[in-house]
């Protein structure tokens, strides 16, 4: 009799396995629904039920349909983290001069870090990891002027870099690829650079080619970016303490009553056995006809978000967003076009009262988030101190000052989504900070002719002026700059 009695369903073929598979359904506090619904959700979700209803049913259903959808997926067994399971990456190739210039970027981002933490260990009272030092001091910073000086580079762009841009993932550098190769224009180069080689070149000095090997080996690493993947965890007790904005999973639960707050939590309400004795064969209804407009729709949508992660990928590039959302963006383009070619998922959306509901809030939220970061550096290039911000008034409407700060305040509330234009508001900004240099000193002169002004018209007797700009110099806040000009122009 047990011949004929299925009880281990992971025995079954694929093929048997989906003939007896049934359609799940899931609920949480606020709604129901399928297990297409649920899958084609970029957001992660807990799994919950009762012994039997099905769970680890689920996350092989989710093999499978993943594979057909060609989506990678890593099952992560009892025990086990997702450190402990080996994943794919992916493993860009550049050109040397892309190379080049991307690797000064990592470059400076491991400076910054390595200030960030050498300044954090000074706050608490300890000293800084000495490598930290080196890398914020001066290691990071020159081997970013060697890579950059025309002289210099060429033993790099006819050499390593050649290679590394071919093989990213398995080309290291190694302290003698910074040893002076003979025929190079040593004299030729420029200053800094030639300082930074010949440091690395002294016999004294190969613990400097050890560090410099290892910093540039860091920042190549995070050039290779994982790719984002879907979790399917048996337990979800191996998540915790584990972050990674990049994955979605989903995880089976096995006490309701420890369920971690903070992601969606479905329990299964479909309690037919997943796996049967016997095949019924059920008429099944039309497939749900899919919506024209409804791929056209999504297809927009892609193109949204396609746009969308040039602009986050050019804020990355001038510091104003992190590498972290770069690859949070880019993993969300990969699932929404995933989605062009599932054809489950479109027809739910066809039947949706909202179709791309989520989809629509995640770019939403995107464009608030790229918004912030705009006019939080407009802010920093525009900020004005109390005593220039209240005289602003007394500068005449053609000043080089006042029209400059109209041209930077033009982009609140439209931010950049070319190199261009970027490059074209910093160079504004610049010109308005050197403007803003001498602001004080113009800032007492205007105020003063408009004192005179109003004098003379007759609206203040002179008599009053001096009582007028004694009051000012009383005032706190005032500039050194003020009191002295409005000394003298008193006395004279």
């Amino acid at each position: 009799m047990t011949d004929s009695i299925l009880t281990d369903p992971g025995s079954l073929s694929d093929a048997e396995f989906l003939a007896l598979h049934r359609p799940m359904r899931f609920q949480n506090d606020e709604r129901e629904c399928g297990e297409y619904e649920l899958l084609n959700d970029p957001s992660s979700h807990l799994i919950g039920g009762t012994p039997g209803s099905g769970k680890s049913h689920f996350l092989r259903w989710l093999e499978l349909e993943l594979t057909r959808q060609q989506r990678p997926w890593l099952r992560i067994p009892r025990g086990k983290t997702p450190a402990d399971v080996p994943r794919p990456a992916t493993t860009p190739t550049f050109t040397p001069e892309e190379l080049q210039t991307r690797l000064c970027g990592a470059l400076r981002e491991e400076q910054r870090l390595a200030q960030e933490r050498v300044a954090g260990a000074k706050q608490q009272g300890q000293s800084p990891n000495p490598v930290d030092r080196d890398t914020a001091g001066w290691l990071a910073q020159g081997l970013v002027d060697l890579f950059n000086d025309p002289i210099t580079s060429e033993m790099f762009l006819k050499g390593i870099l050649v290679r590394a841009g071919a093989d990213l993932a398995n080309t290291r550098f190694t302290e003698k690829d910074f040893l002076r190769p003979d025929g190079l224009r040593f004299l030729e180069a420029g200053r800094s650079a030639q300082s930074m080689l010949t440091k690395l070149n002294l016999a004294s000095t190969a613990q400097y080619r050890a560090a410099a090997a290892a910093l540039v080996n860091r920042a190549l690493d995070t050039l290779v970016t994982p790719t984002p993947i879907v979790l399917l965890v048996e337990d979800e007790r191996s998540l915790r303490g584990w972050t990674s904005a990049a994955d979605q999973f989903f995880a089976l639960v096995e006490d309701e009553a420890t369920v971690p707050m903070g992601y969606p939590y479905w329990k299964i309400v479909d309690t037919t056995p997943a796996v049967v004795p016997t095949v019924v064969v059920e008429e099944q209804p039309p497939p749900l006809p899919i919506d024209p407009e409804i791929r056209a729709r999504l297809v927009e949508i892609k193109s949204r978000f396609t746009t969308l992660v040039e602009q986050v990928t050019l804020f990355h590039r001038h510091e104003l967003l992190k590498p972290r959302d770069v690859i949070r963006a880019t993993a969300i383009e990969t699932r929404v076009d995933a989605l062009l070619n599932d054809e489950g998922a479109l027809r739910q959306e066809s039947a949706s009262a909202y179709p791309f509901k989520h989809q629509e809030r995640l770019l939403a939220l995107w464009k608030k988030k790229i918004a912030n970061a705009w006019n939080r550096r407009l802010n920093e290039w525009t900020v004005l101190d109390g005593d220039s911000s209240h005289r602003e008034q007394f500068l005449p409407e053609d000043d080089p000052f006042r029209m400059s700060l109209a041209r930077l305040q033009e982009w609140r509330g439209r931010e950049p989504v070319a190199e261009e234009e970027l490059v074209e508001v910093e160079q504004a900004a610049v010109e308005f900070s050197s403007l803003k240099a001498d602001l004080p000193a113009r800032l007492d002169d205007a105020e003063f002719r408009s004192f005179q002004a109003e004098a003379e018209a007759g609206g203040v007797p002179f008599d009053r002026l001096n009582d007028m700009i004694l009051r000012r110099l009383r005032e706190p806040g005032v500039s050194q700059n003020y009191r002295i000009f409005f000394t003298q122009t008193m006395n004279e």
